[in-house]
């Protein structure tokens, strides 16, 4: 998980949940959480990479907030030679194309999700307050 603010801790809670064994990194030491396995480092830093062992990854998420930082981690991840998935989240539809030319297999919009969250949360309400009025 690149990323862990709202979305990439979000995201990094479901796939604990799902008993996956997740890593988290951000830039902020801040966020940082050794039981959590949340690490500091600096994806846009490209000595990063020639530290990172990446050999039992099958899977990144890319959660950061910048453009240019998901692209330089998608280059230096597939430059490293992952084959694995790379998934990025998005905050325009305009972004997702330099993402899969750089090697970014998936894009997710964002607001797109909670849009559909908000919807589901509505629908939900509506059923009970339909069961509530039928009963």
């Amino acid at each position: 998980m690149l990323g862990m603010g709202r979305t990439g801790n979000a995201a990094y809670d479901f796939f604990a949940g799902k008993g996956l064994a997740v890593a988290g990194i951000d830039s902020d030491p801040n966020k940082t959480d050794a039981q959590r396995q949340v690490f500091y480092g600096d994806i846009e830093d490209v000595g990063f990479w020639h530290h990172l062992d990446i050999s039992d990854l099958v899977a990144v998420t890319l959660a950061t907030p910048e453009l240019e930082s998901k692209l330089i981690a998608t280059r230096e991840l597939r430059k490293a030679g992952f084959k694995g998935h790379i998934i990025a989240g998005i905050h325009f539809n305009d972004e997702a194309a330099p993402l899969h030319d750089a090697g970014v297999d998936q894009t997710y919009l964002l607001m797109a999700g909670a849009g559909i969250g908000i919807a589901e949360k509505t629908w939900e309400s509506l059923q009970q307050t339909t069961l509530q009025i039928r009963r």
